[in-house]
Formats: structure tokens, sequence, C-alpha cells
């Protein structure tokens, strides 16, 4: 377990480089800048993170948890998964319709950034595509766990109905970050409790 200096240290990093995120965008916030705003060195960077990608990505997903109070993944495939009130599908669609709905903020369009980076530059584990994939293999289970269950009909392809639910997960944060319109969450949680009905048994 991390001793209190080394998480303040991080804490530190990771609003520093928020902050830089925000005022000057990915390019313009180099490492430098992100250690003389937290008053540490760039060797206190690299102690706690690979790199400048690392870092921004920590910073923003940090950030995006606590002022979207989104559940954080282990939370929700808890929830989902194991015994959670509801079924798993109902769970899901309340999620996608809180995150659907979720007014756009400073996050979503650098989340939309630093996704950028991480394409521009080719990084295979950065800890956005990490949380992707945790966010693929929750729905994964929640289908599947629906499935067994007889609350989704097994004529429904399991690949197809993930790759949809995870591109409307993601399409909703490029959505805000572009400032497009959202809808309210009364109409999503009810569409999406329209589009489940369509999932079940017959």
């Amino acid at each position: 377990m991390r001793d209190a200096a080394d998480v303040s240290t991080r804490d530190r990093l990771l609003t520093a480089a928020y902050e830089l995120l925000i005022t000057n965008g990915y390019q313009a916030s180099t490492l430098q800048a992100v250690a003389r705003r937290a008053g540490l060195t760039t060797g206190a960077i690299y102690a706690h993170f690979g790199g400048k990608q690392e870092l921004m990505a920590h910073a923003v997903l940090s950030e995006w948890y606590r002022t979207e109070r989104a559940v954080p993944p282990e939370y929700l495939s808890a929830y989902m998964v194991e015994g959670g009130e509801g079924t798993p599908q109902d769970a899901f669609s309340m999620l996608l319709a809180r995150h659907v709905a979720a007014p756009a903020t400073p996050s979503h369009r650098l989340l939309t950034e630093v996704t950028g980076a991480i394409i521009r530059e080719d990084i295979s584990e950065s800890p956005l595509l990490v949380s992707v994939k945790l966010i693929e293999q929750i729905t994964r289970a929640s289908v599947e766990t629906s499935k067994e269950r007889g609350e989704i009909s097994e004529e429904l392809d399991t690949d197809a109905m993930v790759a949809v639910i995870v591109n409307i997960y993601l399409g909703a944060i490029t959505s805000k970050s572009l400032g497009l319109p959202q809808p309210s969450v009364e109409a999503t949680t009810k569409l999406f409790r329209a589009a489940t009905g369509g999932y079940r048994q017959t």
C-alpha cells in the first residue's frame, strides 16, 4: 500500500496535469510544466507514471470519475454480475442513460483529445484503452449473464450487442466534446427501457 506522502505526490501531479490540460490542451502541456505547477521535479513524474500520455490519461480519468460521479468499472462489474438489485441489463441501461444524458464538461473534450494523442502515438497500453477494455468486458459479462437467466434472447449475437453498447458509450463522450445537444435523462431512460424490452425471450 502506498504511504500518505506517495499518494499526495501522485494527487498533486494529477491535479497539475489536469489544470494544464484545461488551460493549454494536450500538445502544449509538457511534463516540465506539470512538474513546475505541482512544485515537484520531472523525476517525481517518472516515479509514478510511464510518461506524458499515461499521466495525462490518468489525470483526465481521475477528474472524470470525480466530477461526473461515473461508476468505476470495478464497482459496476460487482453490481451487475455479482448479485446487485435488478437484472444486469437494467443496471447497464441505467448507467448508459445517465452517461448519455449527462451535460458536457471539459473532461469530455479532454477525453477525446487525449484519445486522439493515443491514436497518433500508437500507444497500445494506455490507461484510457485499458478502461475501454474493462467497459467491453463488463458489457460482455452483463449480456452473457442475462442470456443465462433467459432475459436476453439467445438468437441475438453477443459480439454485436457488446459492440453496439460500447459504441454508444464512447460516442456519447465524443458527442459532448463536440458540443452537440444532449437528451434528458428521463427521455434517455425511457428509450433504453423500450430498447431492452426487445432483448427478451419471446
